[in-house]
């Protein structure tokens, strides 16, 4: 367990900005649950665990900001729309019987 720290830092080093951080994120995340299960009696490695569990929690948080924020910005333009409507034709008038 001591290393889990350095494991939680290579995979944030590795992660790719064209990514999800959620997604990318999600294995290591699963792991660290599979070793709150595996060693429910002891205290240390939960501690351990929840600790970075916290800190990638932070990171993913972190860059989840930093996606929105590379998305542009859409902006609608302006649309006429005309007073009087054509009503001449209907929707149902290709429709065949």
């Amino acid at each position: 367990m001591p290393r889990l720290g350095d494991v939680r830092r290579e995979w944030q080093v590795n992660f790719s900005s064209g990514d999800s951080a959620d997604d990318y994120m999600e294995p290591l995340k699963d792991s660290f649950s599979a070793l709150t299960s595996e060693f429910a009696g002891d205290e240390e490695v939960k501690s351990i665990v929840e600790r970075e569990t916290s800190y990638l929690n932070d990171w993913i948080a972190e860059h989840r900001d930093e996606e929105a924020d590379d998305k542009p910005k859409r902006a609608l333009g302006d649309v006429e729309t005309p007073e009087e409507f054509d009503d001449s034709r209907s929707i149902f008038d290709d429709v065949d019987a």
